[in-house]
């Protein structure tokens, strides 16, 4: 979805807001059976929200002093060998990026089985505990490095903390929210 990564607390907090409500309004709309309608790929809904829900609890890992690759459930020489690669410097991570391909489908792998009520919850708590969070950042902590504020991030991840918690947070439902209406629009 990619849009201006907001720069003020307030602001940043606000945009996270409008897009976990917007969000949240569809998820709460639609039915088990849309939840568990593949893609052309073997993605479901429920995919979607158990993805988002690891990539915030790998942020929120990282502000209770752990390692995001933990919360991620991939080790350390994959991050960083493969990930890392593709996490540093100004480019955002695209779908097409094999790392994160193998990553996702990790992800998607490892929580298959999980019901759909389960999954909501599991996201619900990872998005509570990564906005306790985020909401204390100040303009001044929003501008620093990644690699700088949290002492077991990778030590050459230069993005603002603001385009860090904005990207796995606002611009990352947004942009699977679009894939999920599509979703449920082409099998109406």
């Amino acid at each position: 979805m990619s849009q201006p990564r907001p720069s003020s607390p307030d602001k940043l907090s606000s945009a996270i807001d409008k897009a976990w409500s917007e969000l949240q309004g569809f998820l709460s709309s639609i039915t088990p059976a849309q939840a568990s309608r593949q893609d052309a790929t073997g993605w479901t809904i429920k995919d979607q929200v158990t993805h988002m829900a690891v990539w915030e609890a790998s942020v929120a890992m990282l502000f209770r002093g752990g390692r995001q690759h933990d919360a991620l459930g991939i080790d350390e020489a994959f991050y960083l060998a493969i990930g890392l690669g593709h996490l540093l410097g100004p480019r955002r991570p695209t779908e097409k990026d094999a790392s994160f391909d193998q990553i996702n489908e990790g992800i998607k792998t490892r929580h298959q089985d999980l019901p759909l009520s389960e999954a909501l919850t599991m996201m619900s708590e990872a998005h509570n505990g990564l906005m306790i969070n985020a909401r204390s950042l100040t303009e001044a902590n929003l501008q620093t490095t990644v690699s700088d504020f949290f002492p077991l991030a990778p030590r050459g991840d230069v993005r603002t903390m603001a385009t860090f918690i904005f990207d796995n947070t606002a611009d990352h439902y947004l942009e699977h929210l679009q894939w999920m209406k599509d979703l449920v629009d082409r099998a109406a």
